[in-house]
C-alpha cells in the first residue's frame, strides 16, 4: 500500500471513528442526569475571549473544532488524491458531502468562536467551500488542490490543531 492511499484509509478512519461517537458534546450520555431546567442564555458565554491565557473554550466547542479538522484533512487528501489521479478516486458526490461537511461546521463555529481563533477558522472554511466549488467534471485539478494547499490555508490548519484555547 503507498503512502496516498495509506493516508486516505486513516483519515477514513479517524473521520469515521469521530463522527460516529457523536463529537459534538450537546446530546447527554445515558450516564448523565437531565436538565432539571432548561438552559438561558446566560449559561452559553456571551463574549469571545480576547487571549487564550484569559478563557478556555467551552468543551463542546473544542470537540466540535476537533471534528471539524478531521473533516478538514479527509476532504483534503481525498480532493488532493482523485484531483491527481493517485490512488483510489474518491467519487464526486462523496467529495461534496464531507466538503458540505467541513464548511457547514466551520460555519457554525464562526458563530461562537473566540475572537482569537475567527480569523483562522474563517481562512480554512473558505477554503474548503472554494475548492469545493470546482468539483465538476472537467474542471482542472490545480482550481480544486489549490485553495487547500495555499500555506496560509496550511498554516491556518495547524494554528487551529495547536489552539490553546482548547489545550488542558
Amino acid at each position: 500500500m503507498t503512502q496516498a492511499p495509506r493516508c486516505a484509509l486513516l483519515t477514513s478512519i479517524l473521520v469515521a471513528g469521530v463522527l460516529l461517537t457523536g463529537c459534538g458534546g450537546s446530546s447527554p450520555t445515558a450516564d448523565s442526569k437531565p436538565p432539571t431546567s432548561t438552559p438561558t442564555a446566560s449559561t452559553t458565554p456571551t463574549t469571545p475571549a480576547t487571549t487564550p491565557s484569559q478563557s478556555k473554550a467551552p468543551k463542546a466547542f473544542c470537540q466540535d473544532l476537533v471534528t471539524l479538522d478531521y473533516a478538514v484533512v479527509k476532504y483534503s487528501a481525498d480532493a488532493v488524491t482523485t484531483a491527481l489521479g493517485r490512488g483510489e478516486p474518491v467519487p464526486l458526490a462523496e467529495l461534496k458531502r464531507v466538503s458540505g461537511i467541513a464548511v457547514d461546521l466551520g460555519r457554525q463555529l464562526l458563530r461562537t468562536a473566540p475572537a482569537d481563533v475567527r480569523k483562522d477558522l474563517l481562512l480554512v472554511v473558505q477554503a474548503v467551500s472554494a475548492s469545493a466549488a470546482h468539483l465538476k467534471p472537467g474542471h482542472p485539478p490545480a482550481k480544486v488542490i489549490e485553495p487547500i494547499l495555499r500555506k496560509t490555508t496550511l498554516a491556518a490548519e495547524k494554528r487551529l490543531e495547536q489552539y490553546a484555547g482548547c489545550t488542558p
